[in-house]
């Protein structure tokens, strides 16, 4: 069945397309260098803009299906199960990374964009598990650029 025309996202200007792929191609490149850990956001942006902006590279970094790292996650997470190195990798790993986004939080909970009786560390799961989610347990991704403001 064809899509129609409310289905499809709308046609991206191929400058942008090519920047933003040029954009992806760096941060892989400073990863695969620096390591995941190293990954910037602009800490002069408002707390709910670096919130933003950390979920949207996730989500277009795991939709990339010429990425390699993101290939390679499902395989990595059945791992974790069964080799207990793997896993302890696994799950410091995740709590660094998690504990970017959680920072966030409580930043945006001293600035007045986030409620003060938010649960940072719940609310960073919250965010981060759909696009897991929609990657391990339905093989599918956010398509790169479907995720914006």
């Amino acid at each position: 069945m064809m899509a129609t025309a409310s289905e499809r996202p709308p046609e991206l200007d191929p400058r942008i397309e090519r920047s933003r792929r040029v954009i992806a191609e760096a941060a892989i490149a400073e990863m695969a260098e620096a390591g995941y850990g190293s990954m910037t956001i602009d800490e002069s942006a408002p707390p709910r803009v670096r919130v933003t902006q950390l979920l949207t590279w996730l989500a277009d970094f795991l939709g990339d299906e010429s990425n390699p790292v993101a290939a390679c996650m499902p395989m990595f997470v059945s791992a974790a199960q069964y080799d207990p190195a793997v896993r302890e990798f696994d799950h410091r790993f995740t709590n660094d990374r998690r504990q970017v986004l959680i920072d966030i939080l409580v930043d945006g909970q001293t600035t007045g964009d986030f409620a003060i009786g938010l649960d940072p560390d719940l609310t960073a799961e919250l965010l981060v598990g759909p696009i897991f989610y929609r990657m391990l347990m339905s093989g599918r991704t956010f398509p790169v650029g479907t995720c914006r403001h």
